[in-house]
């Protein structure tokens, strides 16, 4: 009886979790006219996929793999909730979390020659 309970509950909670979608943009990302400031506000990380031998981020629509790039930026690593890459400006740090909750993040840039992860 209580798995029932369980199963009926979770469909009716079914169309509620259909219209969230975690991949989708915040509201007004594809505003027309507003264009960001700097690139660095350009790059959204929309996913994160971890699993054995595969490490994958979806930045700005593309599916990139730790040493791929996307523009000046090459992705450096990634964790559940980031993505770590190298540009022009130094390290910058993505997050899933909504723009307004996490900003990206420009560490210092690496020394001439410097080493990257």
């Amino acid at each position: 009886m209580a798995r029932f309970l369980m199963l009926l509950l979770s469909l009716w909670a079914l169309p509620a979790l259909a219209q969230t979608d975690p991949l989708r943009p915040p509201p007004g990302f594809f505003t027309p006219g507003a264009a960001p400031a700097t690139v660095e506000e350009a790059l959204r990380l929309q996913g994160v996929q971890l699993s054995a031998g595969r490490q994958r981020a979806l930045i700005n629509g593309r599916s990139l793999a730790p040493g791929e790039r996307i523009g000046d930026y090459r992705l450096l690593s990634l964790d559940a909730a980031s993505a770590l890459l190298q540009g022009p400006a130094g390290r910058l740090r993505l997050h899933l979390l909504p723009a307004s909750q996490a900003a990206p993040t420009i560490s210092s840039p690496l020394p001439p020659g410097g080493r990257t992860e």
